[in-house]
């Protein structure tokens, strides 16, 4: 997921880390789209490794958690730097 459009207001940090919400949506969408058509259904989530940096790393953590609370998807891995 490139985020550098919705990050690169770095004048305007309290925007450009507003905007992490807006990528984590799409982002959620996309995985738990990947998941539910995968052959093995939503065990194939513990097989997602998300890592990010900064704000990147603030939006896979945001998915993690939204996959987790709205879904039941536990994904395998996440770093953040």
């Amino acid at each position: 997921v490139d985020l550098s459009k919705g990050a690169s207001n770095l004048l305007n940090y309290p925007q450009a880390a507003g905007n992490t919400r807006f990528a984590e949506d799409k982002f959620s969408f996309d995985i738990k789209f990947l998941i539910s058509n995968a052959n093995n259904g939503p065990g194939s989530a513990d097989r997602f490794y998300i890592e990010g940096f900064s704000l990147g790393a603030q939006t896979a953590g945001y998915a993690g958690s939204y996959l987790k609370v709205d879904y039941n998807l536990i994904l395998g891995r996440i770093t953040g730097t």
